[in-house]
């Protein structure tokens, strides 16, 4: 029985130790305009720090930067109507990389500890 009252402790107060996400828009939902063509500046916040790192929504009709058919492949968002894409590799062009960021909600602290996932 007591092995029993620590794992429900444990289930109870897992839901209160979360972490806060410090990334705004961290599901590209808040968008300035429907994306005509993948541009990462079309969702708010977000900037392009080198190349063109893509933005695609399901308001888009033409194809482009559509959801989930697009120029770069099919694919739904993990979450909402909206996801990014980056190019992290490519035989083409020699030492493409995009790179795409957003101001955290907060500064980030010397010696803290953060975790960072991708889905």
């Amino acid at each position: 029985m007591k092995i029993f009252c620590c794992i429900v402790l444990i289930f109870i107060l897992s839901r209160t130790c979360e972490g806060q996400n410090l990334v705004p828009n961290w599901s590209f939902e808040d968008t300035l305009h429907c994306p005509a063509y993948p541009d990462i500046f079309e969702a708010n916040g977000w900037m392009a720090y080198r190349n063109t790192p893509g933005y695609f929504n399901s308001c888009n009709l033409n194809g482009l930067a559509g959801v989930p058919s697009n120029l770069m492949g099919f694919q739904y968002p993990l979450t909402g109507n909206a996801f990014a894409g980056i190019v992290t590799f490519s035989k083409l062009y020699v030492d493409h990389r995009d790179i795409a960021g957003i101001q955290l909600a907060q500064p980030l602290s010397i010696g803290q500890k953060y975790f960072l996932s991708f889905l």
